[in-house]
Order: structure tokens, then C-alpha cells, then sequence
């Protein structure tokens, strides 16, 4: 009896440690099939809503909203799970959607086939001309359209089984919460730059939105490219491409479990002309039954059902006094502006203006925001003659003593013009002052002797010596040197320039300068593109159009130049002008800027570049709400 009573003990301890191990969603699967006889529950509609969505991408990211399974809640048909704060609406009727297109350009296939993000809750119109443009799918429309000048032939089958909308009510997932807190922490540590720093973190690893309603289905679509040769006629390419879109079979049969995209590629060669065919999965089939040499009639039975048609708000729109237990409402303000700003950053490093028709002489490949340059002639061909950099010492102190030796911070800033060779601009050119930059460098160390030692230190161990933060403020004047006069000969200018950029240089195809271009130091932490002037570097060089910044009085750049994003200091945009002057120069696509943008040494030092006259708006605020705030336990 005893033996048996034991076995019987370890028995249930098994099949308990067994049922520890699963996940949530195999939990409630196993009990679900154990407690209701013929509920054929096998997988999950959980990552669908309630998460991340980054707008630039089409990627859903980490889950915003708590997704838990204590309930253990189904569909109305009982075939999936979904997550507590989930509602399942299904169709009255299984809803397929056909549709064929054809587009002649990238431009127009981009503002029908984004799939973008439909946001409300005040989203205004930030980012909406660049979304989706860092998605796959645009990226080989557009490496195949615009660089071959192809034509896409499209036919698609989508199939809708759910509407899945999410309750906010039942919180936030609880990392999520703890990263808005870390963020509120660093504004109650008086530390806004690390605020920010990792304000941007927060959309780098949650991306834009949280989605709150989608459709759970499939789709599947068919992109062949067209290469004409020039025999072709305006009837042949009409006449192949429609034979395209009706030629491309769909059978549909329904049934389903969870998957991500796929897709694959042939080429096909037929009289005046080559083409390429994609097949592009949104869960549905497994792709390898649709390249099946035989069509059978399960070729496009639906075995996964994904996340269409998404509907969302932007993050910082979830931001609001009160939201966060503990915390004033001071604060969660900031933390609403911090999460804006860095929303802000993130839609600004990835906005690339610029002619986008590839059959004019100025069409910039990268670009992905027309601004009605195409074609403009460049009205005034301002000379460019460098950049140089000035640093001077304001104030170097301490707790202890308010006037300290100059270190050698400034070191680090002052650039001569290579042009020149001292600081200053060549003959008949004239120098064009930036804004001031002011910074606040914390690195030095002042080390004071204190007094002796007592009995109970000496015993213990005692340092007669106590280490001081050295506060170092500067002012950085960057300027470049410019020419009025008509510049119609080569031998009048000085330099060529080729871009400006920190991590990659959206004027080059290589990560840094284009061959033949060098880089020198500019502005506090980024690289200017310069070289004399060469023939045979013209077709990689950019026409310059100068500087502006947010306290510029003309924020528009000259006509015929766009602008482009150098560096944000203090929230303050850096644009330069420049206009491309061989559409050949460049041919790779942009890769995705990614935050954070903040310097993390720079954010845990708080070395802070900002402008004299702003003076910290934000930081007066956390002043003044110091004495009433009780920071709250991490």
C-alpha cells in the first residue's frame, strides 16, 4: 500500500512539473481539450493585436498591451485561442478578395499597395508620405521598377476570417511598463538626455504604434516585372501584361493554423521582352505547394491565418497623467514628449526628400518623398569653398570652485578649412555662421584634499581626498564659406561636395564618403564629404545650397535643392541643401536609420549640446516640480 501510494505521489508531481513547463497558450490548449469533449482548439491568434507596429517596416515588434491566457477565451468557432484582452469578431461570410493592377511606375504602386497602417489618436500626418517605404516589398518594387525602369504586372487573393480588436483595459504588458517608468526615472534622476536616449530605445525595440484591431486572414500575391527592349510597342507591353494578370491561376480552398510571409521567385523570357514573377505568402499556403508543377485543388488551401488590414494609434498617444501609478503629472508629460520626440527622430532619419521620377536628369533613387524638384535648373550655382570650426572656453567649475583651468574639450571641435588651411574661407568667398552650439562636457574630474583622518576612519580605512564633477561649458561656431557669384566655370570652384551623414551617406553607395571624396569632422559628432574639384568625380558629387537650422529665419532651401536631415541637436533639426546632379551616381537603396540617436556615453555623462536661448524648457520643469515630487520605487 505504501508502494502504491508513493508511485501514485510521483506520478502526480511528473504530470504536475510537466504542466509547469508549458506555455500559457499550450496550457489553456491542454485543459480546453481535456475539459470539452470535440473543442479542436490547436493554436493561438495571439501577436496579432495588442502589439508594436513599426510604420517605416510593416513589422509587427514586442508586445504593448499585457497578452495573457488566464481565461483561456476562444473564437466563437472554438478552432483558436485568443489572448484575454482580445475580441474575435467573425466574418458573416468568408471573404475573399480578388484584385489585379498594373503599374508603369514605383510611385504609383506605392500609393495603392503600401498596406500601411491605418493610425488614429493623435497621429496627425507625421511620417505618412515615408510609411512602409523600408518594407521589403516596396524596397524590390522599387529596386526593380525604378532602377530598370520595369513594368509590374499584380494580382492578389485575400482571404478575411476575423476581426480582432484589443482592450486596453486590461493594461499594459508589464515590460512595457517598466520601460516607461525606466524613462520617468531618468526625468526624476534630472537626467533628461538619458530620458531621451532611452525614449528612443523605446521605438526602436516597440516601433511606432500599438495596433488595436486587425484582420486575421491571408493573401497571396502574384508580381511578375516586365523588361521591355526597344522594339516593344506601347500595344506589346499592354497586351503581355494583361495576359499576365488573367493568365495567373488562384484555386482557394479554406482551413488554417498561424505563419509568417514567404516568397520566391522565376524568370521567363518571352519575344521583346523578360520577365520576373514573385509569389508572396501572408500566412495562407505553404509556398512550396504553390510552385507545385501541378495544380491541384488544395494548391491554395489556407494553413496559417496572419495579421491584415491593421488599425492603430502612435505610442506616445498611450501617454497621460495618471497613467503610471506614482508618478505627477509633470513628469508624465515629459515622458509624453520624450516618447513624441523620439516618434518624431525616428519618422526625420529616414525621410529622404527628393525628385522620385526616374526619367528626370535630377531623380534621386534613394528618395522616398517627392518635393517637386524634378527637373527645376538650379537658379543660383552658389560657389562652395569648405567649412571650417571654432571652439571657445565659457566657464569651467565645480561644487567647490567656480573657476577652473580650461581643459581640452575644445580640442576636439576646432577644424581648420582644408580650402584654406587656417580658419577662414578662400579669396571672394564668404563665411556663413551656423547657430552657436553651447555643450556642457562632464568627463573631467577635480580631486580636493580633505582633512585628516579620526580615530574610527583610520581603523576602517580613510581617503583624505574627494572627487568633483567638473562642469566644462562651450560654444562651438561652425561655418561655411560660400560664393555669390555665377559660377558657370569649373576652374571657379573650390571643392566638390558629397555629403553629410554620422552613421551611413545617403550620397554614396559606400557606408562613408564616395570613392575619391575624403571626410573631415563636422558639427560635434558628424563627417562632411569634400574634395577639390575633379572632372571625374563630378558624376558622384552633390551640388551644395548651404545650411539651415530650426532658428534659421528661411527654413526653404534655394529652388532646384532639397533638404536633408545632418543632425538633431536639442531637438533642433540640422538640414543641408543639395540637389543630385547625375541620377546615375547613386544605386543602392537606403538602409533603415535606426534609434537611438543619442550618444549613450554622452546620456549617461548628461554632455548635452544645446542652444543659448532655449535653456532647457523641459529641465525648468522638473525644477520647479522637484520639492513636490516623491520619487516612487523602481
Amino acid at each position: 500500500m505504501k508502494l502504491f501510494c508513493l508511485i501514485l505521489g510521483l506520478s502526480v508531481v511528473q504530470i504536475f512539473s510537466k504542466t509547469s513547463l508549458l506555455s500559457p497558450v499550450d496550457k489553456c490548449i491542454a485543459n480546453i481539450r481535456h475539459d470539452i469533449l470535440g473543442k479542436n482548439v490547436s493554436r493561438s491568434l495571439g501577436g496579432i493585436v495588442g502589439v508594436g507596429w513599426d510604420d517605416l517596416t510593416n513589422s509587427v515588434t514586442l508586445p504593448v498591451l499585457s497578452m495573457t491566457y488566464d481565461e483561456c477565451l476562444t473564437v466563437p468557432d472554438g478552432d483558436f485561442l485568443i489572448p484575454d484582452n482580445c475580441m474575435a469578431i467573425p466574418k458573416k461570410a468568408v471573404q475573399i478578395e480578388k484584385s489585379s493592377s498594373t503599374h508603369e511606375s514605383y510611385e504609383s504602386f506605392k500609393h495603392t499597395d503600401s498596406q500601411s497602417i491605418s493610425a488614429s489618436g493623435g497621429g496627425g500626418a507625421m511620417g505618412v508620405s515615408v510609411s512602409a517605404s523600408f518594407n521589403l516589398d516596396m524596397q524590390q518594387a522599387k529596386s526593380h521598377m525604378s532602377k530598370k525602369t520595369q513594368t509590374m504586372a499584380q494580382k492578389k487573393i485575400e482571404y478575411y476570417a476575423f476581426d480582432l480588436i484589443a482592450d486596453q483595459g486590461k493594461g499594459f504588458h508589464p515590460i512595457f511598463t517598466q520601460r516607461l517608468k525606466n524613462i520617468a526615472n531618468a526625468v526624476l534622476d534630472n537626467n533628461l538626455l538619458l530620458g531621451q536616449y532611452k525614449a528612443e530605445e523605446l521605438i526602436n525595440d516597440y516601433g511606432t504604434h500599438v495596433v488595436f484591431k486587425a484582420q486575421a486572414g491571408a493573401s497571396v500575391t502574384i508580381r511578375s516585372f516586365f523588361t521591355f527592349d526597344e522594339k516593344a510597342t506601347s500595344e506589346d507591353k499592354s497586351l503581355q501584361t494583361s495576359a499576365s494578370v488573367e493568365g495567373e491561376g488562384f484555386g482557394f480552398k479554406a482551413s488554417a493554423k498561424t505563419s509568417v510571409g514567404t516568397a520566391d521567385g522565376k524568370n521567363e523570357t518571352q519575344k521583346n521582352s523578360k520577365k520576373e514573377t514573385f509569389i508572396i505568402t501572408k500566412g495562407g499556403p505553404d509556398v512550396n505547394r504553390l510552385l507545385k508543377p501541378d495544380q491541384t485543388d488544395d494548391m491554395l488551401s489556407i494553413d496559417s491565418l496572419v495579421g491584415l488590414k491593421q488599425e492603430g494609434m502612435f505610442l506616445y498617444s498611450l501617454i497621460h497623467p495618471g497613467l503610471l501609478e506614482g508618478y505627477d503629472d509633470v513628469t508624465m508629460n515629459i515622458l509624453h514628449d520624450l516618447i513624441l520626440n523620439a516618434t518624431e527622430e525616428y519618422y526625420r532619419h529616414n525621410t529622404i526628400m527628393g525628385c522620385t521620377n526616374v526619367t528626370a536628369a535630377n531623380y534621386n533613387f534613394r528618395a522616398n518623398v517627392e518635393d517637386g524638384t524634378c527637373g527645376d535648373s538650379i537658379k543660383t550655382k552658389y560657389g562652395f569653398g569648405g567649412v571650417f570650426q571654432e571652439c571657445e572656453y565659457l566657464q569651467s567649475s565645480s561644487d567647490v570652485n567656480k573657476n577652473h583651468a580650461k581643459g581640452t574639450v575644445c580640442d576636439k571641435f576646432r577644424h581648420v578649412n582644408p580650402f584654406a588651411s587656417n580658419y577662414s574661407c578662400p579669396h571672394n568667398y564668404e563665411s556663413i555662421p551656423l547657430n552657436e552650439i553651447w555643450m556642457e562636457d562632464n568627463t573631467r574630474r577635480y580631486i580636493e584634499n580633505t582633512t585628516g583622518c579620526n580615530f574610527l576612519t583610520t581603523i576602517f580605512g580613510c581617503k583624505n581626498t574627494k572627487e568633483h564633477v567638473i562642469h566644462d561649458i562651450i560654444v562651438i561656431r561652425t561655418k561655411w564659406c560660400k560664393s555669390e557669384n555665377p559660377l558657370n566655370e569649373k576652374e571657379n570652384t573650390i571643392a566638390m561636395f558629397g555629403g553629410i551623414y554620422e552613421n551611413d551617406n545617403i550620397f554614396s553607395d559606400e557606408p562613408g564618403c564616395p570613392v575619391g571624396f575624403h571626410e573631415y569632422p563636422f558639427l560635434h559628432n558628424l563627417k562632411i564629404c569634400m574634395t577639390k574639384y575633379n572632372e571625374q568625380l563630378k558624376r558622384k558629387s552633390v551640388a551644395f545650397g548651404g545650411l539651415i537650422n530650426c532658428q534659421t529665419t528661411d527654413q526653404d532651401c534655394p529652388e532646384g535643392f532639397s533638404r536633408y536631415l545632418a543632425a538633431t541637436i536639442d531637438n533642433c533639426p540640422y538640414y543641408y541643401c543639395a540637389t543630385v546632379v547625375n541620377a546615375t551616381g547613386i544605386t543602392t537603396l537606403p538602409k533603415l536609420s535606426r534609434p537611438p540617436y543619442i550618444d549613450r556615453n554622452s546620456a549617461m555623462s548628461k554632455t548635452r549640446a544645446q542652444f543659448r536661448a532655449k535653456m532647457e524648457e523641459m529641465q525648468t520643469k522638473v525644477d520647479e516640480n522637484k520639492p513636490k515630487q516623491i520619487k516612487p520605487k523602481k
